[in-house]
């Protein structure tokens, strides 16, 4: 009798040994998730942060244009055609991929003034379709 005792005092203590890592791993699970929901909104803060940085340091400055003159419909034809070469920079930039994924192949390896492609304002503004796309 005092074996079957011992016996059922370690198979109860076992079962409390159990219920307690089973404890644990939930709290574990839980912590690990709050770990996880801080760190993603961490990364969220910093994204959009370096994204306001791009959008001060690297944003397209453009020109005024100039007023019409008999030389200046010349020069606004070449605005425009600088204008359609980087819309796919735009479209990038603003997470567009139905736009990207029509655009001529010419149009997505074009370069700014800077020599930035499409994909540079995919990843910069955090559009991963949009940089898989390119």
């Amino acid at each position: 009798e005092a074996a079957n005792a011992k016996l059922e005092a370690m198979e109860a203590a076992n079962a409390a040994l159990r219920e307690k890592m089973d404890a644990l791993e939930r709290e574990r699970g839980l912590r690990e998730a709050a770990v996880a929901a801080a760190e993603q909104r961490a990364a969220t803060r910093t994204i959009d942060k370096n994204s306001s940085l791009v959008d001060v340091l690297f944003g397209e400055k453009r020109a005024p244009k100039p007023a019409s003159s008999p030389s200046s419909s010349e020069s606004e034809s070449e605005d425009e055609d600088d204008e359609d070469a980087l819309a796919a920079h735009r479209a990038a930039e603003a997470g567009d991929v139905a736009f990207l994924d029509e655009c001529p192949a010419y149009l997505l390896k074009k370069t700014d003034e800077a020599r930035r492609t499409a994909l540079f304002y995919a990843c910069a503004h955090d559009n991963e379709a949009c940089a898989r796309i390119l």
